[in-house]
């Protein structure tokens, strides 16, 4: 069973392709084709050497064997097949032209084999060309094994990967396109090439272009991968990222355990994919208080999470253009609303600075393009976009105070922390909650106390959030809590259990008035989440 073939570092599925993968070299490469079978005759000989058979004919009869088809090929065989079940298996098959004897010979003359046959059972002849093929098989299996775990590197599969891509239809000139993409994964099946040309469609709707015409440009990869128990099902999102023809392609990978580190640790910092997937079981948690008309767990789940991993997404890469590219950051942020908004606004990015800029804009397009495809209610789809345009208003607007473009004062603070507060993005989780509801319910106006409702949550959560990290001796100067100190002249009681006390008074009262829900249980519930979770 493929599950049981877990070893080292990896899950038994991996293991199982790996030696799939292995096997395929074996079949085109004919130097491979060579070590390949040498190792099954090491076994084999060995065997046939110790039950004093004839080792040299079993030999050549294996090799001439090998010939049968006019080539020179692998005498193992291996693939995955399913049961009834649905539960997978590596079959390998290994099958030999073997003559042996259990008497006469050198058998009657040797008393040495009387001692190996009576070890081996007293096999007749017949079971004793079992045996040799059997270890054949179990030496060739375990050395395609080593092979797969720590011996083979990605990407020497690429005339396999092509053969696949081939059989799934791909146009000859996205061929070598997706040969890589599967070569960043490491999975070479036909399921993993209709993610990609799935990401292919959506890139070219999105973009009003087609299939062909992009085929000419460039692309850098984003696969995403979040799965638990608590999930509808398995989270896969793919997409393709225009590169620059001076930049190397980047395929960033999020996942248990991203192929890019780097990369990855560019977009989430000290973040874990487990944090990823925290922050995405946690924003279910909100439905408690918002009341939703004929809310149901299980509708349209899939889309929710969905839409809720891109909203994750985006908020993060934002982030980092800001933390990475400072004031130039913020004029990448600038421009891209800008463009979102409708604006005829042309700007050059630096080349250097692709791959974030354009893994933003594709994220935003794609998340587009499930609300348009999949949201029949007009005021639900303009809020969810219009709320993801503030996002990005807000945190380049909270950047400009850190970076000192604004002044920050008295006066325009409850300005910035209603900026700040966009890093947190709540209200984006609960107009996504709204599609499990009964759509002909949801009006305008109940739109409006959602957004209302999330904007109050969400300062909240900030405040509580930074005066954790305070505690924490964070000296993040991205702490609402902290420049709340400095622009009172208390920069020096920041541990002052009154000062805490006010500060979070302060943030109530910015929320006085804007909506009659309490919230209190929502937050006792999510705020021990957001001080773990280091949002």
């Amino acid at each position: 069973p493929v599950d049981k073939l877990a070893w080292k570092d990896l899950n038994g599925k991996e293991v199982a392709q790996g030696i799939i993968r292995a096997y395929e070299f074996a079949v085109h490469d004919i130097k491979r084709t060579a070590t390949h079978n040498k190792g099954i005759m090491n076994g084999v000989d060995a065997v046939a050497l110790a039950l004093g058979q004839d080792w040299r004919g079993i030999e050549a009869a294996a090799h001439t064997y090998a010939t049968l088809d006019g080539g020179y090929r692998p005498l193992t065989k291996y693939r995955i097949a399913k049961d009834t079940s649905g539960r997978e298996f590596l079959l390998g098959e290994l099958e030999l032209p073997i003559a042996c004897a259990s008497k006469g010979g050198v058998l009657g003359t040797n008393p040495a084999y009387n001692a190996t046959h009576l070890v081996a059972g007293q096999p007749t002849g017949r079971q004793i060309a079992g045996i040799l093929v059997s270890v054949g098989l179990a030496q060739n299996f375990a050395a395609m094994r080593a092979l797969a775990v720590e011996g083979i590197q990605k990407g020497h599969m690429t005339l396999h990967a092509k053969n696949i891509a081939v059989s799934a239809g791909v146009p000859p000139n996205l061929i070598d396109e997706v040969v890589a993409f599967m070569s960043s994964k490491g999975t070479f099946d036909v399921g993993t090439v209709e993610d990609y040309m799935k990401a292919h469609k959506i890139y070219s709707v999105t973009k009003k272009g087609n299939i062909s015409e992009s085929s000419k440009k460039t692309f850098s990869t984003c696969f995403v991968k979040i799965d638990h128990p608590d999930l509808a099902e398995t989270i896969i999102l793919n997409l393709i990222i225009e590169t620059p023809e001076d930049q190397k392609p980047i395929h960033l990978s999020i996942t248990q355990d991203p192929e890019d580190k780097k990369a990855f640790g560019k977009i989430f910092g000290d973040h874990s994919y487990d944090w990823i997937l925290k922050i995405l079981l946690l924003s279910n948690q909100l439905t408690e208080v918002t009341e939703l008309p004929g809310y149901q767990k299980t509708h349209q789940a899939s889309l929710c999470y969905r839409l809720k991993l891109i909203t994750i997404l985006i908020n993060r890469v934002v982030t980092a253009i800001l933390r990475n590219y400072k004031e130039e950051g913020i004029e990448i942020i600038e421009s891209v609303y800008s463009v979102c908004k409708g604006s005829n606004v042309e700007y050059k990015i630096p080349s250097s600075h692709f791959f974030l800029h354009n893994l933003l804009t594709e994220l935003i397009a794609t998340y587009r393009y499930y609300i348009d495809e999949n949201i029949d209610n007009k005021f639900l789809r303009e809020a969810l976009i219009e709320d993801i345009m503030i996002s990005l208003f807000g945190l380049k607007e909270s950047y400009k105070y850190l970076y000192g473009i604004t002044g920050l004062t008295k006066e325009n603070y409850s300005i910035f922390i209603g900026h700040s507060s966009k890093r947190i993005n709540l209200t984006q989780v609960l107009l996504i909650d709204i599609l499990a509801c009964d759509q002909s319910r949801i009006t305008s106006e109940y739109i409006k106390h959602i957004v209302a409702l999330g904007q109050v949550i969400e300062l909240k959560a900030v405040s509580i959030r930074d005066v954790h990290k305070a505690e924490l001796n964070d000296n993040s100067n991205y702490n609402c809590y902290y420049n709340w100190l400095k622009i009172h002249g208390k920069d020096a009681q920041r541990m002052n259990e009154k000062n805490k006390v006010e500060f979070l008074k302060s943030v109530d009262e910015l929320n006085a008035g804007k909506i009659s829900v309490d919230t209190s249980k929502i937050m006792n519930q999510i705020k021990f989440n957001l001080l773990l979770l280091n949002v």
